[in-house]
């Protein structure tokens, strides 16, 4: 039989995870973006690649349409999400990245 101890135990263990996915809930629920639909960047502006190495945006997009994808290195919520929606989206199209048009995974 199961002690009560370790019955209170696994209570009180489902509460915290049912608490913290409240928490989380709350801490989304409010998440939004403002779209700037064929707005541009300026190019100028410099980005630090994987190796370091510091490069102006023009560098990266290389001349061609691109999508700029912003997240976090380490994203704890959303940024995975994010990146699978944009990955399912592209395989629908016809278009293929890294031919037709880059894209550009900004994180900090």
């Amino acid at each position: 039989m199961i002690s009560r101890r370790l019955r209170a135990a696994a209570l009180i263990g489902a509460l915290v995870c049912v608490r913290a996915d409240a928490a989380y809930l709350d801490d989304v629920q409010d998440v939004g973006f403002d779209q700037h639909l064929s707005a541009t960047l300026p190019l100028a502006a410099r980005f630090t690649d994987e190796r370091g190495k510091s490069a102006p945006l023009a560098q990266f997009i290389d001349g061609r349409p691109a999508i700029l994808l912003l997240g976090y290195y380490e994203c704890p919520n959303l940024c995975s999400t994010v990146r699978q929606s944009l990955s399912r989206s592209l395989v629908a199209t016809d278009l293929e990245a890294g031919k037709q048009f880059g894209v550009i995974a900004v994180s900090i």
